[in-house]
């Protein structure tokens, strides 16, 4: 048995829609000092208690099963910047299917917590089961693990697609991760990914009620809240549909693009490159409004400029946090 802790897991997310994987593939294949992509099958069981104990301390565990091998994973709390994902996580090999939480190290449980209690409310929640492609990319300054997962999330008889694409530094420097990223997004149409397959879950299973974002105020509004804003508002419309109260607003946070970008940019210049993106989105929100705002969604995110604004506006924060 191991015992595998990895003090932070960092990765990019993105999404995509299901007729841009042959380019992907391509254009990953096509990047330098990359290894060819190798595929496996993954099966994924989450688990909780019945008054979700584990997600009310912000904790995800699952169990995965790989070519006859399984292994129980568990993630504390961390924190996602726009669609930049960093939490700590623990992973340990065992021979069941149920998960042990004894084998996780004791420390990473809140002071008070009732181990033995939470592990006999155990009970599997929610399945994410999909394929892997995976790419090794080596670079001087970082080394990436590029994976591309399409699958399903399944709970309670009802399902979701997965089609998304992670970015995890395995060692170096962050920016490595921006910077294939956009490689990417200069040819595939992708979007940040917000939310993680473990939400996803929990809401589809019933568990987790999603709750339409109240309207974001842009006063006084950072970057990060700002990019924030903007992906609750995208995942309102996916989750609710046209008839999402936030739907319209949605369009007019777009429009005023141009002018709230200075102030939540703060001290720093509207470059060219984010100034053109953003008078391209406001243009497209006038031309298409005969649209469903759903519809209207789907063709914008279907041009590769919504993601290149999104991982532009990324680099600010990430520079901004250096």
């Amino acid at each position: 048995m191991s015992n595998n802790a990895q003090p932070q897991e960092i990765e990019l997310k993105l999404l995509l829609a299901p007729e841009s994987i042959s380019a992907l593939k391509t254009t990953v294949n096509q990047l330098a000092n990359v290894e060819a992509g190798q595929q496996k099958t993954l099966v994924n069981r989450y688990f909780d208690t019945p008054s979700l104990a584990l997600r009310q301390l912000d904790m995800g565990l699952r169990v995965r099963g790989c070519n006859g091998a399984l292994e129980q994973t568990i993630k504390t709390a961390g924190k996602v910047v726009g669609g930049l994902h960093s939490r700590p996580e623990y992973n340990v090999d065992i021979n069941s299917e149920e998960p042990t939480l004894a084998l996780f190290p004791a420390e990473i449980w809140p002071e008070g917590t009732d181990v033995a209690a939470l592990q006999q409310q155990l009970r599997c929640i929610f399945s994410t089961d999909f394929v892997r492609t995976i790419w090794l990319i080596q670079r001087a300054d970082a080394e990436v693990e590029v994976a591309f997962d399409q699958g399903t999330v399944a709970a309670n008889g009802k399902q979701e697609p997965i089609c998304e694409l992670e970015f995890e530094l395995f060692s170096g420097d962050a920016n490595a991760l921006l910077t294939l990223a956009k490689q990417v997004a200069a040819v595939v149409p992708v979007r940040l990914g917000k939310a993680s397959k473990a939400q996803r879950g929990y809401r589809l299973s019933g568990q987790q009620q999603a709750k339409q974002p109240t309207q974001p105020v842009l006063t006084n509004m950072n970057l990060t809240e700002w990019l924030s804003a903007w992906q609750l508002l995208e995942e309102a419309i996916y989750c609710f549909g046209d008839d999402c109260e936030l739907a319209q607003q949605y369009w007019q946070w777009l429009a005023e693009l141009q002018a709230a970008l200075p102030r939540v940019l703060g001290e720093r210049a509207l470059d060219e490159a984010i100034s053109g993106l953003a008078l391209w989105i406001i243009g497209e929100t006038q031309t298409a409004s005969s649209l469903a705002p759903a519809q209207k969604l789907t063709a914008l995110q279907h041009d590769v400029r919504y993601g290149q604004l999104q991982l532009q506006l990324l680099a600010i924060l990430m520079a901004q946090a250096a």
